[in-house]
C-alpha cells in the first residue's frame, strides 16, 4: 500500500513528472458557496445530474475565464485541479450534495457529488487550454484517516462505494494538502508551482 501523501504515479492521477523545467498551477476548488454559489441553486429544481453539470460550467465561467486567462498569461505547463471542499469522503459528500435552503425560499437543493463536478470543470479547462495539460489530482483526507492510496476514495465516491474515516478538521486538510503540493515540487524539481 502506497501512502496518500506519496505522490502518485497511477493514470488516474496524472503523472505530473515532465522531462523538461515547466510552471504548475494547483487550484483548490471548494463546492458549497464558491463552485456551488446562490446563483446555481436557484437553478436546480428538477435537472438531471448531466444538466447540473452544464450549469455548474455555464454559471462559472467567469472563474473559468479568469482560470484560463491566468494560465496563458504565466505560461503555465500544467494545471492540478483538488478538492479544496470540506467534502472529503462519500458521507460529507451526500449529506452536503443535498442542503436545505428553506430560509431563503429555495427548499431542498441537490447538487450531487462534487467529484463528478471537479472533473467537469478539468474538461472544461482542457477544451479552452489545448497547449496546457489540465489533470484532477484524486486526493481526499478519507485516503490519509482510511489507510488507503491517494484517489482510492475519490474513486470510490464516484462509484458510490464505501465511505472510510476521516478529519473534518480545516487545518488538517489544509496542512495535507499543502503538504502534497510541496511534495509533488520536491519530487519533481523541474517544476515550479503556485
Amino acid at each position: 500500500m502506497k501512502p496518500a501523501l506519496e505522490l502518485s504515479r497511477e493514470k488516474d492521477n496524472q503523472d505530473v513528472s515532465a522531462s523538461s523545467s515547466a510552471s504548475v498551477l494547483v487550484i483548490s476548488l471548494d463546492a458549497d458557496g464558491c463552485i456551488y454559489h446562490l446563483k446555481i441553486l436557484k437553478l436546480l429544481h428538477d435537472l438531471t445530474p448531466d444538466q447540473k453539470l452544464d450549469v455548474y460550467i455555464r454559471e462559472n465561467n467567469v472563474l473559468l475565464d479568469f482560470l484560463v486567462e491566468q494560465a496563458q498569461s504565466k505560461s503555465y505547463k500544467k494545471i492540478i485541479l483538488m478538492a479544496g471542499s470540506l467534502r472529503q469522503s462519500k458521507k460529507l459528500d451526500d449529506v452536503n450534495g443535498k442542503l436545505r435552503f428553506g430560509g431563503i425560499g429555495l427548499g431542498l437543493i441537490s447538487t450531487g457529488s462534487f467529484f463528478p463536478t471537479l472533473i467537469a470543470i478539468a474538461e472544461a479547462l482542457k477544451s479552452r487550454l489545448s497547449d496546457i495539460e489540465v489533470c484532477v489530482d484524486r486526493f481526499l483526507m478519507s485516503d490519509v484517516y482510511g489507510e488507503k492510496t491517494s484517489g482510492e476514495n475519490f474513486n470510490a465516491v464516484l462509484n458510490s462505494s464505501q465511505d472510510y474515516a476521516f478529519s473534518d478538521s480545516t487545518l488538517d486538510m489544509s496542512s495535507s494538502s499543502r503538504h502534497r503540493i510541496d511534495s509533488t515540487a520536491a519530487v519533481h524539481s523541474n517544476y515550479s508551482i503556485s
